[in-house]
Order: C-alpha cells, then structure tokens, then sequence
C-alpha cells in the first residue's frame, strides 16, 4: 500500500507527521485568519464591543486629561505655589493617578475578556461549518493554512467556508 507523508511545521518548530493510505486520505485546507479578517460577523462583533467599552474608553480618556491638567498646572506652577497648596495638588495628583491607573487595569482586563469570549464564539462557529463542509464532502482531514507549508489550490475551501460563515 503507498504511503502519503503529511508534515505540519506548528509555530513552537515542532514537526508532526501524519501517516495516512494515500489513496483513501481526503484532505482539504482553510484560511482561517482570512475568513476572520473579512468576515461581516467580526466586524459587528467589533462593532458591539466597540459600543459596549466606548463610554468606559471615553472616561478613561478624560481622567487622562483630567490628570494631565493637573500635572501641567503642579508642573508649571508648583515653584511658585505655597507648600500647603502644592502638597494638596500632589496629593490631589496622586490619587486620580493610582484611580487612572486601576481604571486603566480594570477596563483593560474587561474589555480583554470580552474580545475573547467573542473571538472564541466565532471561532467555534467557524469550527463548526468546517466540520459540516468536511463530513458534507467527505474529508478525512483538513488543515489550517497557517500549518502547512505547502498545497495545492484545489485542495483550499477557504471561499466555500467563508461563504457559510456570513
């Protein structure tokens, strides 16, 4: 029986074969990120979360302004200022610094966990119709672009996918 030889280079080096009888192996590839980067779902996926976080983003960027008010002026003035007055704007500074700072966190861990849980959700989605089009048309395997060194075209269902995945 003749043997087919399958190489998958994966981004940590590491080589992996797969050993399969070539005349019963059907085999098909996908690119995932291009579906993703031109995917209608995505772009209101990020639209969405772009509403959900805006006003988050849009207090994060006046607390900015707010304390870089309040260092210019401490900055700027602060030679000439009274020690009580200066020590209250310092004081004043450091506390809606260390606010800034948490908030920042806050909404960074936030907004992180929410890209992805979507990215998630879209990505098992597009797991699924590939699973549909393979058992539809009866692959045994298929691969992810970004493994595979080479292929030939008509092995690619990356338009076939992404056709399904609007």
């Amino acid at each position: 029986m003749k043997k087919l030889l399958v190489v998958l280079a994966l981004s940590s080096g590491l080589l992996f074969s797969v050993f399969a009888g070539a005349k019963d192996l059907k085999i098909a590839i996908v690119n995932f990120q291009k579906i993703l980067a031109g995917s209608p779902k995505v772009q209101a996926q990020r639209a969405a979360l772009e509403k959900k976080f805006g006003a988050d983003q849009a207090k994060l960027k006046k607390e900015q302004g707010d304390l870089k008010a309040m260092m210019d002026k401490l900055h700027r003035d602060g030679m000439v200022m009274k020690a009580g007055d200066k020590k209250t704007l310092q004081d004043k500074a450091n506390k809606l610094q260390a606010s800034y700072f948490q908030d920042v966190q806050q909404f960074q861990q936030q907004s992180m966990k929410a890209q992805q849980d979507a990215m998630q959700q879209l990505i098992e989605d597009l797991r699924g119709i590939v699973a549909k089009i393979a058992k539809k048309e009866h692959y045994d395997l298929v691969l992810p672009t970004d493994v595979v060194a080479y292929s030939s075209d008509d092995l690619d269902i990356t338009t076939e996918v992404a056709g399904a995945f609007k």
